[in-house]
């Protein structure tokens, strides 16, 4: 766990916005803000929920992935812990599942 949640968080920005991930506030699942990069077929987006305001110490974040260009929405959403390559590993796993 960061012991410095402010720290963290500009680094994680940072790293996103190096990555070609862009950020919104969109409040789409009460998200305090987003990130999102569109792949070939389907989008990442990490969704950030900073619990401090509510006297925790912690942030946390959802990952949810939805496929472009299809009629309706197919999406995925995973709350766990893990790397930005894991979660671009599995983004890519459920569009190429989704796809046939």
């Amino acid at each position: 766990m960061p012991t410095d949640w402010d720290e963290w968080l500009t680094d994680t920005e940072l790293t996103l916005k190096n990555e070609g991930y862009r950020r919104y506030v969109q409040h789409l699942k009460g998200e305090d803000f987003a990130y999102w990069k569109k792949f070939d077929g389907y989008s990442l987006g990490l969704f950030f929920y900073d619990f401090r305001r509510h006297g925790e110490s912690r942030v946390s974040i959802m990952f949810v992935t939805m496929l472009n260009d299809i009629d309706g929405r197919i999406d995925m959403v995973v709350s766990m812990p893990m790397s930005l390559t894991e979660a671009e590993a599995m983004a890519k796993k459920f569009n190429d599942s989704m796809r046939p």
